[in-house]
């Protein structure tokens, strides 16, 4: 089977593109309550900017939960290993 060769990937991790807000809302939710945790659409919005972890570890707070889950850290690759997309073109 010969097509259209593929020129580009898109990749939409932050929402910029594509608005995911309200799945995130959808899911934070429905896990907050099924823990028994209150969680609306103005705590929702306390979230935003918020990495996954961070936005666990407030809802779970609410309740005076901790996460257990373990804290990584952010390391950037230095200027010398930093791959740009030149280096993903044909």
């Amino acid at each position: 089977m010969h097509g259209p060769r593929l020129q580009a990937v898109i990749f939409d991790l932050d929402g910029v593109i594509t608005d995911t807000a309200q799945f995130h809302f959808v899911a934070w939710r429905a896990l907050a309550h099924s823990l028994g945790l209150p969680f609306d659409e103005a705590f929702n919005e306390s979230l935003k900017g918020v990495d996954r972890l961070g936005s666990l570890e407030r809802i779970l707070a609410q309740d005076g939960r901790a996460s257990t889950a373990p804290r990584r850290s952010t390391r950037w690759p230095s200027a010398r290993t930093r791959t740009t997309a030149s280096c993903w073109r044909r």
